[in-house]
């Protein structure tokens, strides 16, 4: 558990380097709406949107950036991606398709990284030529869209 969220602390820190908003996840408390985008099976933890008009603020500040900029940003070379490379790559929305999203690379094997989709929650795993360039901060002032929730043990279903 200690390892899961230093490794989240460190996550953050890197893609958004000023984590003051972190301080707010925990008064959420009580009925509140979530969106939720990914669960880790077998466990009690999940990624969720907090529904709240500031996260409705932000997905239109945030996407709005990302497709006014996305065809400007250029392919990452190969020698820049490793672990820690904060980048744009394309994330499937179901329905909607895919749409280019911010993304952090957590670790590379050969051709291919696995990356996480801070906004989502969720990792996949996608060629190396695929990546673009996203390291400017501008586009690292939204927090994360989602944040880690964990059901209180009384919470899980028996």
């Amino acid at each position: 558990m200690e390892m899961r969220g230093s490794f989240l602390v460190l996550l953050l820190r890197e893609c958004f380097r000023d984590l003051g908003w972190l301080a707010t996840i925990p008064s959420i408390s009580g009925e509140v709406g979530l969106l939720v985008t990914s669960t880790v099976p077998q466990t009690p933890f999940f990624w969720a949107m907090h529904i709240t008009e500031t996260l409705h603020r932000n997905m239109l500040a945030l996407f709005s950036a990302l497709a006014e900029a996305e065809e400007q940003q250029p392919y990452l070379h190969d020698s820049a991606v490793r672990r820690g490379t904060r980048g744009l790559a394309e994330y499937h929305l179901g329905s909607y398709g895919p749409a280019w999203n911010r993304c952090w690379v957590l670790d590379r094997v050969d051709s291919w990284v696995v990356v996480m989709f801070v906004d989502f929650g969720r990792s996949a795993t996608i060629p190396v030529q695929s990546l673009r360039t996203l390291d400017s901060d501008d586009f690292w002032t939204i927090p994360p869209l989602t944040q880690p929730f964990m059901l209180e043990k009384a919470s899980a279903p028996c």
